[in-house]
């Protein structure tokens, strides 16, 4: 009975080394790379509206005392931290999105 040694050796025939696919083809790295960046403008975009907003309601403490700040603040800063977590995600993913 004769015996084949296949162990841990890579395959040397060219029909087997074919098969392997990369991790990551090359749209889906394009892919994730649009998404990071507009994942990025969105964020920078969501921030200075964070700040404005924050400055009005600031403003606004002091003219009338303090009042709550406005739900949108809180709606908009867990869309920010969303982001982040979707582009870390993309990061963790894609190293050189």
């Amino acid at each position: 009975m004769a015996t084949t040694d296949t162990g841990d050796k890579p395959p040397t025939d060219s029909a087997a080394v074919a098969k392997v696919i990369p991790l990551t083809r090359r749209s889906e790295r394009v892919q994730a790379q649009l998404f990071a960046k507009m994942l990025r403008r969105e964020i920078a975009t969501m921030k200075k509206k964070v700040t404005n907003a924050e400055s009005a309601w600031q403003h606004r403490c002091e003219s009338e005392g303090y009042v709550d700040p406005p739900e949108r603040l809180a709606v908009v800063r867990e869309r920010i931290a969303e982001a982040r977590r979707m582009l870390n995600a993309l990061n963790a993913r894609f190293p050189r999105s």
